[in-house]
């Protein structure tokens, strides 16, 4: 099966590593199984979607990086206001370089990622349901002001936004790339605008060690890409979603390290 090898060896490092860090990155783990539903309609599902192949368009291209970091938001305002500064990420670069090199002599076509192919890329094993499957985030625009009389000062009940401000990508897994989820939230202003929901104190540091490890083993693997381009896109997408999932965050007022 396409990585399952370098997977399981890379799997059982992991495994190691997470006896020392548990619950490095739990707000995003997947299930061990797909989830029961209820799945998000078409409308929701086509503006997830897109948001979805924003991130994955983006993150190989040529210093496309900083655009990537736009489609994200956090799960405290303290994390969002962060000052994140983008650095020269030559090996993002030079990753993405040799993919879209590679792409374009084994199918001689450019590797392109948007509305023209999202909907077929994203057919078969990248599911959408209604509401977050793990925590929530709080959307500004769901917070009680004071004042208002639709709850008490003390009632948190509509702290949470309802499911149609939330959603929930489940990625299957395949190829020996393990399955994933990924929480968004789009908010009243912006309804057809969504945005993946990341933990608590991730950086862009983080988020590009990530995706570089990804990449690379994607690159590691280009012999045993699917003929079939469209699956070839599917296994891209899973691999940059679940480089995307697994990065770990750190409490706000904490440097990546866990020092204050």
């Amino acid at each position: 099966m396409l990585f399952q090898g370098r997977r399981i060896a890379a799997s059982l490092a992991v495994a190691l590593v997470g006896m020392i860090c548990l619950n490095l990155h739990a707000d995003n783990s997947a299930p061990a199984t797909r989830p029961t539903g209820p799945l998000a309609d078409d409308a929701q599902t086509q503006a997830v979607h897109a948001v979805l192949a924003r991130v994955i368009g983006t993150t190989l291209l040529h210093n496309g990086f900083s655009d990537t970091w736009q489609c994200f938001q956090f799960q405290s305002s303290a994390s969002a206001a962060g000052d994140h500064s983008f650095k020269n990420y030559d090996d993002l670069n030079n990753a993405v370089d040799q993919i879209r090199k590679d792409w374009k002599l084994k199918y001689n076509a450019e590797l392109e990622i948007g509305p023209d192919n999202q909907t077929t890329i994203f057919s078969d094993g990248f599911d959408v349901f209604r509401g977050n499957l793990g925590d929530t985030v709080i959307l500004a625009s769901e917070k009680v002001k004071p004042g208002d009389g639709a709850a008490a000062p003390n009632d948190d009940s509509n702290l949470t936004p309802p499911d149609d401000h939330r959603a929930t990508v489940y990625t299957a897994a395949a190829g020996g790339i393990p399955a994933s989820t990924l929480n968004l939230a789009n908010s009243d202003d912006s309804a057809s605008v969504w945005k993946i929901v990341l933990p608590s104190g991730v950086t862009p540091d983080s988020l590009h060690d990530s995706l570089v490890r990804h990449l690379n083993t994607l690159h590691d693997e280009k012999a045993n890409w699917p003929d079939d381009q469209n699956e070839a896109y599917r296994v891209l997408s899973r691999e940059v979603l679940s480089a995307v999932s697994e990065t770990p965050g750190v409490a706000d007022g904490q440097s990546n390290d866990g020092t204050p």
